[in-house]
This record gives C-alpha cells, structure tokens and sequence, in this order.
C-alpha cells in the first residue's frame, strides 16, 4: 500500500485537484438556477461569529473571501497541498499539508472543513480521523461533495465513446463502462457512511441543480478537467484522445438536434458532530443538561392568563353598568288603550238614546 506521504501520489493528486477546481469553475458558470454554494453552504454551517476555522483543500480562497466579510471576527486557518493554490489565496494563517498530517495540536477548531476534496484523500479513514482529532469537543465537520447521480447523462456519453473506439471483439459485451468519476470515493452516499463511524451525528443536505450548455466547447473543457484521474481507468487498449473525439461527435450532434444540453447535477453538504450545531438541544436533553419547558406548567400559564383576562373583562362591564342611570318604566302609547276603554267612547251614553217612539 502507498503511503499516505508517498510524493508522486501527492503530486499527481495535487495537479489532479487544480484541474478539478477548473471543471468546478465551468459548473458554477453553467448550472441553472444560479446558485452561490458558498453562501448556501455557511448558511447551512451558521457560524456565531468567533469560532476558529480550519479550510482543508482551501484552494484560491473561496470560503475565506466569504467568511472574511460575513464574519470577521471568525479565526480562519487554510490548508493545501498545491503551492499554486496557496499563492493565490489572501489570508494570512496558511500551510502546505497533505489531508493524512494536520501539522496542528488536538482539539483546536470549532469547525473544520473540506469542500470536493477528501476524495483525493488517499487514506479517507485517517483524513477523518485526522480532522476528528484537531476538532474541538462540541465541534463539527463540514465536507461537500456531490452524488453518485450526479451528471448521468455523461456518463453515458462517455461510455458510449469507450465503446465505439475499442478494438473489435473488446468491450462489446455489454461490459464496457465510464470510468468512475473521482468523487465516488467520497460522494454524499458513501461519505455519510465514513463519518458515521466517528460521529454520533450525520446529517445531509443536497442541492440539486441543472447544467444548461449551448455550445459543445465549455463541456469539452469541463471534461479534460477530469483527464488526469479519469484516463488511467481507460482499457489498455483506448486512448483518452480517442474518447474525447468520439465525445465531440455525440455532443454536436446533440447540440445539432435539441440546440442546448441539459445535465443533472447533484451536490451537497454533510455536517456531522457529537454534540454540537443542530445535535446540541437534544445532547443536552439526553444528558440532563438541558430542561425542556413543562407542558403542564405551560399550561397552568395559560388557563391563569384566561382567567385574569376573564376578570379583567367582567370588571370592565360591572363598571360600565353602574354608571349607567336605571331605566325608566316603559310608556304605553296614546293608542294602546283596553277594550273597555274604547267601548265606552264609542257607545253613545243614555242621554243621546232616542226616546221610544209610541
């Protein structure tokens, strides 16, 4: 087994990691809706503000540019493998480190990071355990990577390409294949299982999304970005330049026919801890630390608030009441008079009756 400081390995990977940063540059400039995965992955992070920070695989900077300015108090350390990377980036704490040896001492992050890189890991296993180790009790690891159905459109294409351009009799079985696309090592399937063997808390966030191309050229370049690990996977017998023309051929005739090219993408975030972030309030349930509210006592609060509101309203109205004059009797009107009454009006009294006539 190579080891995990074995120098051509550092370095093949290291160039394969600029190149990849390449491609993922193509993919921010293509995918549909627009979406900043910067803002959206700190925003599923939420920072307090003075947390220290690691970056591992920091790149140019991306992460650091926005944490700079969303929270300058935050303490930010970055670590890469590529002196290029390195020279690019802005901030001031930076070393030049493989994923398998965090030249730090245990437990002094909050939050430590790693954004499509623990796949170029060699040893995935010891570059969590490494992160685990330099993380703080009640810290969290933030890793992004995509699916392992992310893009399935090229992979077809590319397997497709694989067949068409191998010898005949080769690969014409229905056994010829893509080669795997560097991330399947760590995607957001298998990286939840490796963090799940160090953490009690794992949890997943994905960001589905759409690459919408109108022209063949962007997609040529997204895929030599993925050449150096991609092309030793080929059958001895094809050759990456051979794929890539037959690959050309199928996208312009696609182009030709549907005048845009839409892939699927699938990215995400895991985030997992012991006991802090989004795992703390029930941590502290579990452990005694934490009391949650008494239902019945909340309760008790609210039939006493009804009851005084009860009080209040019929003190209100008492006093309303009083102040009111006591109403007179009710007057029967003028033409509300009984039967008698009206009889006697109407019935001529006995003077007025004739005299009897003889």
């Amino acid at each position: 087994m190579k080891s995990i400081t074995d120098h051509d390995f550092l370095q093949t990977h290291s160039a394969a990691l600029d190149q990849w940063r390449v491609g993922t540059h193509i993919q921010e400039q293509f995918t549909f809706p627009e979406v900043d995965t910067v803002e959206w992955t700190m925003n599923l992070v939420d920072l307090r503000g003075d947390e220290t920070v690691l970056e591992i695989g920091c790149g140019s900077g991306l992460y650091y540019d926005y944490i700079k300015q969303a929270y300058p108090e935050v303490k930010y350390h970055g670590l890469d493998y590529s002196s290029s990377m390195l020279g690019i980036h802005a901030a001031d704490q930076l070393v030049r480190s493989n994923f398998g040896h965090l030249p730090y001492a245990d437990h002094s992050f909050d939050v430590v990071m790693a954004s499509h890189v623990l796949f170029m890991a060699w040893d995935i296993d010891l570059a969590i355990e490494e992160m685990r180790r330099v993380m703080k009790p009640g810290g969290m690891i933030v890793t992004t990577t995509s699916s392992l159905q992310t893009m399935p459109q090229f992979r077809e294409l590319f397997r497709r390409a694989v067949q068409l351009v191998s010898s005949p009799g080769v690969n014409r079985t229905g056994q010829a294949f893509a080669p795997t696309p560097a991330h399947f090592r760590y995607s957001l399937e298998s990286g939840t299982r490796y963090l799940a063997r160090y953490f009690y808390f794992v949890v997943r966030h994905d960001l589905p999304g759409v690459l919408v191309f109108d022209r063949v050229e962007p997609i040529m370049e997204y895929l030599e970005s993925t050449r150096i690990l991609q092309e030793e996977q080929l059958p001895p017998n094809v050759k990456w330049d051979q794929v890539m023309l037959n690959m050309r051929e199928q996208l312009n005739g696609l182009m030709v026919s549907l005048q845009h090219l839409m892939i699927d993408t699938l990215q995400g975030v895991l985030i997992a801890t012991d006991e802090g972030h989004f795992a703390k309030e029930f941590v502290d349930i579990r452990l005694g630390r934490f009391t949650p509210p008494n239902e019945i006592d909340e309760a008790d609060t609210v039939a006493t608030e009804a009851i005084k509101m009860t009080e209040h309203e019929l003190s209100v109205a008492t006093e309303a009441s009083l102040k009111r004059e006591e109403p007179e009797p009710p007057q029967e009107p003028a033409d509300a008079l009984d039967d008698s009454t009206v009889a006697h009006q109407v019935s001529p009294s006995e003077d007025d009756t004739p005299p009897d006539t003889l």
